[in-house]
């Protein structure tokens, strides 16, 4: 089990006993990891408090709705006064699975300004000193197994619901990729062996996850492949494009595009893949790599953005999703003995 400060659990503890308003908060664009790991915590913490919201910057993947209590978080840009007033009221916020106010999109403004205490549990780098109270730690696999890992301490490593740990392995599977991803440590195994033991079905889990895809989404990823994946074999490197319109011809919906970044990695030799993005007003990257080499550093330097060594995200707010692509290109020289050794 992942070691956590006792100064901060102590810290936590009397928090969450002196609070009479909880609110748990996600980042833009809530994954499986965000969701699981809000919904984990929330089942938790319901054990004793009854004022608990959650509160999500956007919505989130129609996949992700199996999970118990994911019809009671509230989308902060649907229903944004009722949200501001349960910010400004809360007395203890959570801030899980991010590590700046940055990430909440139009939230920021309301979480920089309330006056509560305010918790990281998160397990990207560069974390912020927006926070009272800090777990983070970037050698978890995922905010998730972070979050059991504290809920055991405050529990004293007694049982916890069982809906908590069919939440908490959800976020642990996906941000793995079914651990499949160099973020698991045998830390991260214990925990999955301990959530098990709460009578959960991780087959189950695994199915809701991966198999509750549309048509829609299915053939957009074989178009996709066939079509805008370009391979760079002498760097190692493949990059896919998906402009607005290819997704609106194909029905796109939040989450559709989940894991494709990942599909170039299963071609002998590709280390480095990327999947670049179209958006109103912006392109969105995601980066992911096998090895050695460092997307957070490159995603950092030249793309806005950060994440972990082997997984990164970027945006580019002045160049099309070609200008981005060629940019990408173009830096590749610089890096090819990296990418070569990686």
């Amino acid at each position: 089990m992942n070691k956590l400060p006792i100064s901060e659990i102590n810290k936590l503890k009397k928090a969450i006993e002196n609070a009479n308003s909880i609110v748990l908060t996600g980042h833009q664009n809530p994954d499986a990891d965000c969701i699981g790991s809000n919904l984990g915590f929330y089942h938790f913490l319901a054990q004793s408090k009854e004022n608990i919201k959650i509160i999500m910057p956007n919505r989130f993947p129609e996949n992700l709705k199996w999970m118990r209590g994911a019809d009671k978080i509230l989308v902060f840009e649907k229903d944004t006064e009722n949200c501001q007033q349960i910010i400004e009221k809360a007395d203890l916020m959570f801030s899980l699975d991010y590590n700046s106010f940055h990430r909440v999109g139009k939230m920021q403004e309301s979480l920089e300004k309330a006056t509560c205490t305010k918790v990281i549990i998160d397990h990207h780098p560069q974390p912020s000193n927006e926070f009272d109270i800090a777990f983070s730690d970037t050698s978890v696999s995922s905010a998730s197994e972070l979050v059991f890992a504290v809920m055991m301490e405050l529990s004293e490593k007694q049982s916890i619901p069982t809906a908590s740990a069919e939440s908490i392995l959800a976020g642990i599977i996906a941000d793995t990729g079914c651990f499949a991803f160099n973020s698991s440590t045998p830390e991260t195994y214990l925990a999955v062996a301990n959530l098990l033991e709460q009578q959960v079905d991780k087959d189950y889990i695994k199915g809701k996850l991966f198999d509750t895809y549309s048509i829609n989404r299915t053939r957009l990823m074989g178009y996709l492949l066939s079509e805008k994946m370009v391979v760079l074999p002498e760097y190692r490197t493949a990059y896919i494009i998906l402009t607005n319109e290819e997704k609106e011809k194909f029905g796109y919906q939040i989450g559709d595009s989940e894991g494709f970044v990942n599909l170039p990695h299963s071609i002998e030799n590709i280390i480095f893949s990327v999947f670049i993005m179209e958006h109103e007003g912006f392109v969105k990257m995601s980066l992911r790599s096998k090895g050695s080499f460092d997307v957070n550093m490159l995603s950092r330097k030249y793309f806005n953005g950060g994440g972990h060594r082997n997984a990164a995200g970027g945006k580019e707010f002045d160049l099309s999703v070609d200008e981005t692509a060629q940019k990408l290109i173009n830096l590749l020289p610089i890096y090819k003995e990296e990418l070569l050794k990686s």
